[in-house]
């Protein structure tokens, strides 16, 4: 009886465990794919809502695209360790890890908000649009953690098959 190997396995060894770590390889870098489209999205949001606080003021609306890049990148990056656990399967760990990240964008833009808008004396309608407008940014935040949980998990769902590892 001949058997026969799969000319990318070594000899004796099954083959089942190199598609496992592919597969598991190809949720991970779907779900960092997931975290980054979804920081693009809530990055692109803050982005206009940035100009918008800056209009209710009166400030000077210039207008970076590398400033605009570097939003994306830091958003998607904040959920990217949740986004990537969810997609290998680690429901709780993701979800913790999502929410942490969510929260650490939330509070940089609560940081930065401050420091940009707390020299401005704010009143009236001016006030009404920027307590509006930080409802906005609130909603983009959230949105971030939802989006980056949602397409992670499609991922998981898309790829399919028994993760290996924790959960």
């Amino acid at each position: 009886m001949t058997t026969t190997v799969p000319p990318d396995s070594p000899a004796g060894i099954s083959s089942t465990r190199p598609r496992t770590r592919r597969r598991l390889g190809r949720r991970a870098l779907l779900g960092a794919g997931a975290a980054l489209l979804a920081g693009v999205v809530a990055g692109l949001a803050a982005r206009g809502l940035m100009r918008l606080a800056t209009l209710a003021v009166d400030g000077d609306t210039g207008f970076s695209v590398a400033g605009t890049a570097m939003i994306c990148v830091f958003f998607g990056v904040a959920v990217l360790p949740g986004a990537v656990a969810r997609a290998t399967g680690a429901r709780r760990t993701g979800a913790v890890l999502v929410v942490l990240g969510a929260a650490f964008v939330a509070f940089q833009c609560v940081m930065i908000g401050v420091q940009d808008l707390g020299h401005e004396e704010i009143a009236g309608p001016a006030l009404a649009a920027v307590v509006a407008i930080a409802a906005g940014f609130a909603l983009a935040v959230a949105g971030l953690g939802l989006l980056a949980w949602r397409l992670s998990s499609a991922v998981a769902r898309k790829v399919g098959g028994r993760p290996t590892g924790p959960q």
